[in-house]
């Protein structure tokens, strides 16, 4: 949730969103931008990210944009009254553009609905270690022309592991694995 104690943060990792969206629009030279999100939780980052797309639409030669939520939609002690119902209602004006994946991963990778065939924009905010790389695994060989992947909680003392984790995995690929200072990792 935001709070007046988390706004700035929240602010600076939603501008990192925009950036990679902006920056895969750009450069990749999709016309149709396919975005996959997962740990959608209560749907902001998936909101920031559709709503960029949306402006890039009329700025670019972007036609179209869909997008795969995946996460659990399950309250718990950590996310309070977390639900799918929730989600929808914040992602509402994107109904259309958004194809719902209820699970837990890597399961759901593997069931109806089907993922998509191609990825250009994939943020990972599930905060294991080994649900990270195995979403890894699964869509980077869907990666299109200069895709990009966002990790959301790289950084954090709380998810050593994930970097430590995401650091092996990435070490004999091609590219780079950029490190913010909000926490966040860009592949």
């Amino acid at each position: 949730l935001y709070t007046k104690d988390n706004i700035d943060t929240l602010l600076w990792r939603h501008y990192v969103i925009d950036w990679c969206v902006r920056y895969v629009v750009e450069f990749g030279k999709a016309t149709h931008f396919s975005f996959v999100e997962c740990g959608t939780a209560f749907g902001w980052s998936a909101f920031f990210t559709m709503r960029r797309l949306r402006e890039q639409q009329s700025q670019s030669s972007l036609a179209s944009f869909h997008s795969h939520v995946y996460d659990v939609f399950k309250a718990s002690d950590k996310y309070g009254n977390l639900s799918q119902d929730k989600a929808a209602s914040n992602l509402g004006e994107f109904s259309e553009q958004i194809t719902w994946h209820v699970g837990y991963l890597p399961g759901t990778l593997h069931q109806a609905p089907e993922p998509p065939a191609t990825v250009d924009f994939l943020h990972i905010d599930i905060n294991t270690a080994q649900e990270s790389i195995d979403v890894c695994e699964f869509f980077l060989p869907r990666f299109g022309n200069r895709g990009l992947i966002l990790f959301d909680d790289y950084g954090h003392k709380a998810h050593r592991g994930l970097k430590r984790k995401v650091d092996s995995y990435f070490s004999d690929k091609p590219g780079l694995l950029m490190p913010l200072p909000t926490g966040q990792s860009i592949y």
